[in-house]
């Protein structure tokens, strides 16, 4: 599968009603993947580095939920948990949002996941995973009033992300009162909104999330008929909106030819955000 990575700055864009048209990027990088034969051949549901460890969710199956591998050998390091449907046992498969963080005083290291089959979402101690000790410290419920939710990121307290059930508007409710749901909705310059279909309007609601905690902006991606980010707080807030430039890129391997021009998911890493075309 072959992907662009593109990083994003504004040296070269204009402003105009609050939106920042970005005319060209000024890092791009074509990445041409090779299959990872060191990979058990499972079927993925998510990955997340945490630092030289790649941890991986796995579609429900006979094999374990959780492999974490070691990404400088190459190598399975631990397998933990199973699908069913015990207490502790997993539903279906498990969604990452992405993030992990370290306890500053053990420096134990935690991820998230969540069930939507479940609506459950999960704090996960990696180092007991490793261990091959009971892995789930903590799990909250997930609101019951949104029959699907996706993209899912932790910001303090509460859980961002989309749903189809609100015809693609982001989502924010707290962990502690998932009754309460606010839906934010970015998008007043755009007049003919109303004239476009659900599928083009999911889209445009529709987003990848990243996080910067530092700067407390929150950014979200696209889907494949807008090639825009949104730029607000934790609170919902717009900041500002980036249209960015029209990349024809075609995936023209392994019968991928009906791929859209640009999929919407993006990655951040310390202040870059990167686009994956």
């Amino acid at each position: 599968m072959f992907s662009a990575f593109l990083a994003l700055s504004y040296s070269c864009s204009k402003t105009d009603d609050n939106i920042v048209y970005v005319d060209s990027f000024p890092e791009e990088k074509t990445v041409v993947a090779k299959d990872a034969k060191w990979l058990q051949p499972y079927n993925y549901h998510g990955m997340l580095m945490v630092d030289s460890l790649l941890v991986i969710s796995n579609v429900k199956g006979p094999h374990p939920a959780f492999q974490v591998y070691n990404a400088n050998s190459l190598s399975l390091v631990k397998e933990g948990g199973t699908f069913g449907r015990g207490p502790e046992e997993f539903l279906s498969a498990a969604s990452l949002t992405g993030q992990f963080f370290k306890d500053k005083k053990t420096s134990e290291r935690f991820f998230y996941a969540y069930s939507t089959g479940r609506k459950v979402f999960y704090t996960v101690s990696l180092d007991k995973l490793l261990q091959g000790r009971p892995f789930v410290v903590k799990k909250n419920k997930l609101s019951k009033q949104l029959w699907n939710q996706s993209f899912l990121l932790k910001v303090g307290h509460s859980l961002i992300g989309n749903s189809p059930g609100t015809k693609g508007k982001t989502f924010c409710y707290d962990l502690d009162n998932t009754e309460k749901i606010d839906k934010w909705d970015y998008y007043p310059e755009i007049d003919n909104i109303s004239q476009f279909s659900d599928q083009q309007r999911y889209s445009l609601n529709q987003k990848s999330w990243a996080f910067n905690p530092r700067k407390q902006l929150l950014a979200g991606a696209t889907g494949t008929y807008f090639n825009r980010l949104i730029y607000c707080t934790p609170e919902g807030k717009r900041v500002k909106v980036v249209s960015l430039p029209q990349k024809e890129i075609k995936l023209t391997k392994h019968n991928y030819d009906n791929f859209p021009d640009y999929a919407g998911i993006i990655i951040a890493s310390g202040n870059n955000i990167y686009r994956v075309y």
